[in-house]
């Protein structure tokens, strides 16, 4: 079989070298019908080798092909050196960088992200574009100062600088932030993700399998042929929905100001979008009545696709079991791995996801490990709190302390939790669009407004209605 890895990377070279033969002739490689059909197929490989062992494969910086063909990608929309840079992760820049050079580069994405939004806040106050209100402002100037005194920098970032200024506007957020918010994604960064080139998007998999058969010694001339078997294939589709979050600023507000409100700024964004995401992989329902009594208006978060949780309560099989107003204990826990059937066997591809409230009641059992005792053997460094049985721990407000004793809420017995224990290769995440800003000036407010959008999917490939990859224990007791 060929390897995917390999036709990937032969295809990022041929996308390098047609993109440097028109930077050359002084052509716009953006418009190039040879360029575009190279991305385009790129985008297929990708969506063909990404599935990988377990279902699914994560998008990050961290994917050597993956980040070369974003660098490639970023290289055809503003053909600077340095967007390939801004692309890089932490891992990545440290290991092709001394590590004094890394640790200024990922000091210089932070600033990259300040630039991008006060450009952006500026611009939209100013009627003008990132390019012509950046260089005026006293972030920039010493950002550009900082640059020319360092030189191991500038060269690290971009060995074809002018030293004029311009490569240095920023077109987008840089990697930092991306991680930033996958890191706070504690549910989320659980479930492989998978790139959307459009919007909807089917993806193909296999429903099942060729059969193996026990098949006798062939003696005679005319012996019957080995059994056969047919693979069936199908696919699902991507729906992606849209998560945004908006901040307010006066008009009158300096810039010197606003540098100020970056930190602000910037950890809104992230704490918007994070907890959209997270309320809908958890508590999603997109029927017409939603499961819960309280979630009722057509903006919230919640109502975008399917989550963990109607998943479970949905489904054709037994997926949940009755803690009958108890706490948590070892018995429970294992219970609803034992609905899981197959998919409960590996501990490593499980997880459990448990309010505030629960992980309390699992410390009083001894088999939970906590992170302090397996320190970097963590597989998730942020979210994950411990382990039960080997599977990881995630606790999440997002897991209501308010429900009823059937696990939903109806606003009236409102003393009860739950655990959710995922298969988490049984559920993927779409991605069609990463964080982009956009801007506005309301005039009855006198008011600029910033908000901060992604559009992603959660979908279920093998059809998990069907099929046990995620169980739920409801009716748990919330006091000790």
């Amino acid at each position: 079989m060929f390897d995917q890895d390999e036709l990937i990377k032969q295809i990022s070279a041929k996308v390098a070298a047609r993109v440097k033969q028109l930077t050359e002739e002084g052509k716009d490689p953006k418009k190039d019908p040879q360029v575009q059909q190279l991305v385009k197929e790129m985008i297929a490989e990708q969506a063909k080798r990404d599935p990988g062992d377990q279902g699914g494969h994560e998008f990050d910086g961290d994917d050597k092909a993956v980040t070369g063909f974003l660098r490639e990608k970023v290289l055809l929309d503003d053909g600077v050196e340095t967007s390939r840079i801004i692309l890089a992760s932490e891992k990545e820049l440290k290991k092709y960088y001394p590590a004094e050079t890394a640790d200024k580069i990922l000091e210089w994405q932070k600033i990259n992200d300040d630039l991008y939004i006060l450009g952006t806040m500026l611009a939209a106050a100013r009627k003008s574009t990132i390019r012509r209100v950046l260089p005026g402002t006293k972030l920039y100037k010493d950002a550009i100062l900082r640059l020319s005194r360092d030189k191991a920098l500038a060269k690290a970032l971009d060995t074809g600088t002018s030293g004029e200024g311009a490569e240095w506007i920023p077109t987008g957020f840089s990697n930092q932030l991306l991680e930033q918010i996958r890191l706070e994604r504690k549910v989320e960064a659980l479930f492989p993700h998978v790139n959307m080139p459009t919007n909807p998007y089917k993806f193909p998999i296999e429903s099942a399998g060729a059969t193996g058969y026990l098949i006798p010694e062939s003696t005679a001339d005319d012996a019957s042929k080995i059994q056969a078997s047919t693979p069936t294939t199908g696919n699902f589709q991507f729906t992606a929905k849209k998560f945004a979050g908006r901040v307010l600023y006066s008009e009158e507000i300096s810039e010197d100001a606003i540098v100020n409100l970056l930190d602000f700024v910037r950890n809104n964004l992230v704490i918007a979008l994070t907890e959209a995401k997270e309320k809908a992989i958890i508590n999603g329902d997109d029927s017409g009545t939603h499961m819960d009594s309280n979630v009722t208006s057509s903006y919230d978060a919640m109502k975008a696709f399917k989550g963990l949780r109607y998943y479970a309560l949905n489904n054709s099989g037994t997926t949940t079991k009755d803690a009958s107003n108890a706490n948590l204990t070892t018995n429970l826990l294992r219970s609803i791995r034992i609905l899981m059937g197959k998919y409960g066997v590996d501990p490593s591809k499980l997880a459990y996801v448990v309010s505030p409230n629960g992980y309390i009641q699992m410390l009083n059992i001894s088999e939970v490990v906590t992170l302090d005792k397996y320190g970097a053997n963590a597989t998730i460094m942020k979210g994950e709190i411990g382990k039960f049985d080997g599977t990881p721990v995630i606790v999440s407000e997002f897991m209501w302390d308010n429900l009823n004793a059937s696990g939903v809420y109806d606003g009236t017995t409102t003393n009860r939790t739950s655990v959710l224990l995922t298969y988490t290769p049984g559920f993927w995440v779409g991605i069609r669009t990463g964080v982009t800003l956009a801007t506005d000036r309301d005039i009855e407010t006198d008011q600029m407004k910033l908000v901060a959008k992604t559009r992603v999917a959660f979908e279920d490939p093998y059809n998990a209605l069907s099929e046990e990859m995620v169980t739920l224990l409801y009716n748990v007791k919330t006091t000790i």
